[in-house]
C-alpha cells in the first residue's frame, strides 16, 4: 500500500476536472532513486537549495575525513550515509518545495499505486 499526499497549486482553476488534473501527488516513504542518485535526483526535482546544502555537506565531510587521515572506504561510507538520509527525507524535501511555491495540502490518500490514488 502506498501513501500519497495531495497538493493543490496556488490559484486553482474553477473547473473541477481541470483542477483535479493539476493536483500533485507526493509519495510518502523512502525513495531509492533519491538515495542512489542524490545529486541528479535533487536537480531533476529542481531542489536547488537542497542540492547546494548536499554539495556543501559532502564536501565538508570529505575534507574533514581526508584531513583526519580516513581511507577512501571510510569516506565512501560517510557519503553513503548522507545518501540514505536524503532517501529517507526525500518526501519532506519535495513537500517543502511545494509549500514554498504556494501549493496547499489538499489531503492524504492511500492505495495500491498512484493511479488508484
Amino acid at each position: 500500500m502506498s501513501v500519497y499526499t495531495v497538493h493543490e497549486e496556488p490559484h486553482p482553476v474553477a473547473d473541477r476536472l481541470d483542477r483535479a488534473e493539476r493536483l500533485a501527488f507526493l509519495r510518502d516513504g523512502f525513495s531509492w532513486p533519491a538515495a542512489l542518485w542524490t545529486p541528479f535526483w535533487l536537480a531533476s526535482r529542481q531542489l536547488w537549495g537542497a542540492l547546494a546544502v548536499y554539495a556543501a555537506v559532502v564536501s565538508a565531510i570529505g575534507l574533514a575525513l581526508h584531513l583526519g587521515g580516513a581511507t577512501v572506504a571510510q569516506m565512501s561510507v560517510a557519503v553513503a550515509a548522507v545518501h540514505l538520509i536524503i532517501g529517507y527525507e526525500s518526501y519532506q524535501l519535495e513537500r517543502r518545495s511545494y509549500e514554498h511555491r504556494g501549493f496547499t495540502l489538499a489531503g492524504t490518500v492511500a492505495g495500491k499505486n498512484k493511479i488508484e490514488c
